[in-house]
């Protein structure tokens, strides 16, 4: 939309008519004297209407979109001023002239314009697009005086567009359409240029450019790490993901630059010292140092701290590091506190016989109405008479019960305790004796010897028995191999020789020996790996 606007100076005589400079759409030289006198014209405004409108095309082909002109003539003046209000007023004024009421302007809803200041061309008409620009604007008007009729030029999508939803909390991006006018001209079929970002919102690729900057800015020669110099104490900063992202924050408020970090406690280098001693600090200072001289020096210097430790550690005062031995303080812990004794189904069966066997007759037949009350032996003593009573307990047969049950449970707690205090003792011993591991107390009978069948097509199992007997095979498609404990290997067994299992499991070899020649058992054999 175009608009030529009758500016009114507050200097001009008061007896002086406005002049106004009209042009065809294609003269790119409004507002430039022709070189001879005519009079004057009527002010007015030429409005130019745009709409997408399809071309027809060849089939299988997509129809261009084209924009079309629609042209209208309006004249309104204007007292142009420096404030803000005066700012959006000028645009509201613009809509309201040429009947878009629907638009209401505001400080987050502008929309860009052009402006023609005679006698400059339409190609230096100047982008207005925010209230600095305007405020320049208004100052270069009256500086200049014109005395011939300012032209606005107004894009009819691009006040669609700044009163959209999207737009509503956005900045305008203007872009140059396709008459140089830089207006925000036809996209095609793309709408909204804030989101053809690769998919991202202008915020979000803005910030994603400004942490480009700051990752090409500070990185490091090594390890794909990033740092900084701080400007005030010179110190080498290590950067984090977290702090590049608040710095690219900062630099998009326009509160640090790509040198300076923000001013926030993240940065702030109380928070950036390292907590480590001032050897390690030393160490890393030396380091940082060497990181600027050459590969001879720096090989040299790693030598040279290579000696210097091994002096250290040969002096006759340095003392020899020792491995630290097995400290008492889990089993003394475990013999102090008592052992967890907890309330279970089987607990109430086996209390009601015990107590049926102590004087109370009959007393397992309620087993199935205690259970359904969560009555057990553990509570039993607390349960009133009448209680007992209404699950069929007789008054005095429930008084019985739960003076046997206080009885009953404390000896269940003696059990229990004397068994874990005896497990403790036995896993106890090999940490007395210096062992690097826990031994288990026991190894079952049937898992003393480790025996592996190897297919002679490939292929085989682990698996564990008591030991080795005479007898034959009824297949011969595999061998069987065990495992020695002093030699660290498997070794085939002799021929004649089967392993002898405890457990029925699947009955692979014939065994026609009897009994069980097996070793001693050796220690305890690790997890059965499939081969």
């Amino acid at each position: 939309m175009e608009i030529i606007l009758n500016y009114l100076s507050q200097a001009r005589e008061p007896t002086q008519p406005p002049v106004a400079c009209t042009s065809d759409d294609n003269d790119d030289d409004t507002g430039r004297d022709r070189g001879h006198s005519a009079p004057a014209p009527d002010p007015f405004a030429r409005v130019t209407f745009r709409s997408i409108v399809r071309s027809s095309a060849a089939k299988g082909k997509k129809a261009k979109a084209t924009p079309a002109k629609d042209t209208r003539a309006k004249d309104f003046s204007y007292d142009l001023a420096l404030s803000e209000a005066n700012y959006y007023a000028f645009l509201q004024t613009i809509l309201e002239k040429h009947h878009l009421l629907q638009y209401k302007v505001t400080s987050q809803a502008v929309f860009p314009c052009k402006v023609q200041i005679p006698p400059s061309n339409k190609s230096d008409a100047t982008d207005v697009v925010n209230f600095d620009e305007y405020e320049g604007l208004v100052t270069k008007i009256i500086k200049r005086r014109p005395t011939k009729a300012i032209i606005v030029f107004v894009d009819m999508r691009a006040v669609e567009k700044a009163f959209s939803k999207k737009s509503r909390n956005r900045p305008f991006l203007g872009s140059e359409d396709e008459d140089g006018d830089g207006l925000g001209g036809d996209q095609g079929d793309n709408t909204d240029a804030d989101e053809n970002l690769m998919g991202l919102s202008k915020i979000d690729y803005e910030l994603a450019r400004l942490r480009c900057m700051l990752e090409k800015k500070h990185a490091t020669d090594h390890n794909g790490t990033y740092a900084y110099i701080d400007p005030t104490t010179g110190a080498t900063v290590p950067l984090t993901p977290y702090m590049i992202k608040e710095w690219a924050r900062a630099m998009y408020d326009g509160l640090a630059t790509v040198s300076d970090p923000p001013q926030t406690t993240t940065f702030d280098q109380e928070n950036c010292k390292s907590s480590l001693g001032s050897r390690n600090r030393a160490s890393s200072s030396a380091s940082t140092i060497g990181r600027g001289l050459s590969p001879e020096v720096s090989a040299l210097s790693a030598v040279s701290d290579l000696f210097s430790s091994i002096t250290t550690f040969m002096r006759p005062g340095h003392a020899v590091p020792t491995t630290p031995k097995p400290s008492d303080k889990l089993t003394s812990c475990a013999l102090n506190s008592p052992p967890a004794i907890f309330n279970i189904p089987s607990k109430l069966e086996r209390f009601l016989q015990a107590a049926e066997s102590n004087g109370v007759p009959g007393v397992q037949s309620y087993h199935s109405s205690l259970l359904l009350k969560g009555y057990g032996p553990d509570i039993m003593h607390l349960i009133a008479v009448p209680d007992l009573v209404e699950v069929g307990v007789s008054p005095g047969d429930a008084i019985r019960l739960r003076e046997y049950a206080s009885k009953w449970w404390a000896q269940e707690r003696q059990r229990v305790t004397k068994r874990s205090l005896s497990d403790i003792t036995q896993v106890r011993a090999p940490l007395q004796t210096g062992s690097s591991s826990l031994a288990p107390i026991s190894t079952p009978p049937n898992k003393r010897l480790r025996f592996e069948k190897r297919f002679y097509d490939g292929g085989g199992m682990t698996t564990y028995g008591c030991g080795i007997a005479k007898g034959t095979y009824d297949t011969v498609d595999y061998t069987w191999w065990v495992y020695s404990w002093e030699l660290k290997e498997y070794d085939p067994l002799p021929p004649g020789k089967v392993p002898v299992f405890n457990d029925p499991g699947p009955p692979e070899p014939m065994v026609n020996g009897e009994g069980c020649d097996g070793a001693p058992p050796p220690p305890a054999p690790g997890l059965a790996q499939g081969i």
